[in-house]
């Protein structure tokens, strides 16, 4: 039987997105087991509140272990997401929140003081990291119990995967990355590790071809293709890419981060940030500008069922922005991607272009029977629209700052709507000042 997790993570796209319970457990300071939430049936026991270290080298926590490293990651997934879209002027921040308004003007400020906070907030270097970390811890506990063989493939090739997509986006926000207090690596060798990553969880995983767990492996086998096609497409090694993005064949295929109205660490942060605080309005970049708010909400002239969006007006706390708030995630428990069949193809169309790309733009819009087909044989229209393409299809969907630093697009300058300046050399963030401070291979 599959577990309630796994099934709760088996979702189509279009479909809406809701939250269901799980087991989020965080493993603090390594040595720390806390449980946060109560699971519906996959470990109904009553666990304590502390754990030695002695405690975790238990065969019994195996699956545990795993699903902290699962729960850090989807805490800093919605981190990601909400950070990353002000970054990338995806969204435009509405409220008086000053690390807030730093993270959108990309300000030094940013990393020198809010950058390194916890998951749920704007931060998301030390969620990711925290989610890696315990991806480590999980690998290396995990794989010295003596248990079914088949099990311990499974639950390491599912650790891998949460550690190759903590790594890959780390390496996407961040202009260099460093590991467990190492020296500093350059972006293109932080993908290399996140692809190494994805290969070691396509190993164990692709042995997991039966039994119990079979269904889920192929669940995760999948997102650990598309993963290592997006970390070798950002490193520019594209000769696997296709090959790897063309595993996935289901066209409803998502691997999702699971999240819930309750407890608060489960929240939707996306949500609650753009529909219901109005702390965030989504940008120009979507909506356009008075009197006209085109954007990329219009595709041949269409309104795009793809970037569903409501102008609410100046209805924000600093009476100056424009808010649309977004409606593709409903609640504060629905689930986002975390990657899909739409990308694996979207990254098909980049690398191949040409008529290959102008189908994949097409069988794309074809879901959508308001939209218009895509006719072009000009390879610099195509790249072009297929980059459009993207913006659209992946919407809040945390892609839009590897994608801008690898098209190398240009960055919103000059004055923001609140009439203050951009940090016009900011492109991709430095690590945090707190990395640097203590970190003594990089100068702390």
């Amino acid at each position: 039987m599959m577990d309630s997790h796994f099934k709760s993570s088996l979702k189509h796209r279009g479909g809406k997105r809701g939250g269901r319970g799980h087991l989020p457990l965080r493993l603090a300071a390594l040595l720390i087991l806390t449980a946060t939430a109560a699971c519906n049936s996959l470990l109904d026991v009553d666990l304590p509140g502390n754990l030695t270290s002695e405690d975790l080298d238990n065969p019994q926590l195996a699956e545990t272990l795993v699903l902290g490293a699962q729960g850090d990651f989807e805490c800093a997934y919605g981190s990601w997401i909400y950070a990353t879209s002000a970054w990338t002027t995806e969204t435009q921040i509405v409220d008086n929140n000053r690390v807030s308004i730093e993270m959108a003007q990309r300000l030094p400020e940013y990393w020198t003081q809010g950058g390194g906070g916890g998951c749920g907030g704007i931060a998301l270097y030390r969620p990711l990291q925290t989610a890696r970390v315990q991806a480590d811890l999980a690998l290396e506990l995990v794989g010295s119990f003596e248990i079914d063989q088949s099990e311990k493939d499974f639950l390491m090739g599912k650790a891998h995967v949460y550690q190759g997509f903590s790594t890959q986006l780390l390496a996407e926000a961040h202009c260099e990355v460093t590991f467990d207090a190492g020296p500093l690596v350059s972006r293109t060798a932080a993908f290399e590790r996140a692809a190494d990553n994805f290969t070691s969880a396509i190993g164990l995983l692709g042995t997991v071809t039966s039994g119990a767990r079979a269904s889920e492996a192929q669940y995760l086998l999948n997102a650990a293709h598309i993963g290592r096609a997006r970390a070798n497409l950002n490193a520019g090694a594209l000769s696997t890419v296709v090959a790897d993005a063309r595993f996935v064949t289901d066209p409803d295929y998502e691997f999702i981060a699971t999240f819930d109205s309750e407890p608060a660490r489960r929240d939707n942060p996306v949500y609650i940030n753009i529909n219901e605080i109005l702390r965030f309005s989504i940008g120009p970049m979507y909506r356009g500008n008075a009197p006209d708010y085109d954007g990329l909400r219009l595709t041949g002239g269409v309104e795009d069922p793809r970037i569903p969006l409501e102008h609410l007006g100046l209805v924000g706390y600093d009476n100056l922005t424009d808010v649309w708030v977004q409606k593709k995630y409903t609640s504060r428990g629905a689930d986002m991607p975390i990657t899909s069949w739409d990308e694996a193809q979207l990254m098909i169309a980049e690398v191949m272009g040409g008529q290959d790309a102008v189908d994949i733009i097409n069988t794309l819009r074809a879901r959508h029977p308001t939209l218009p087909m895509f006719s072009s044989a000009d390879p610099a229209e195509i790249a072009a629209q297929v980059q459009d393409e993207k913006k659209k299809e992946l919407f809040l969907e945390g892609t839009r700052i590897g994608d801008k630093l690898r098209w190398n697009e240009p960055w919103v300058t000059g004055l923001n709507q609140r009439g203050e300046p951009y940090n016009d050399n900011a492109t991709c963030m430095p690590v945090p000042y707190g990395e640097t401070l203590t970190n003594p291979n990089i100068g702390g």
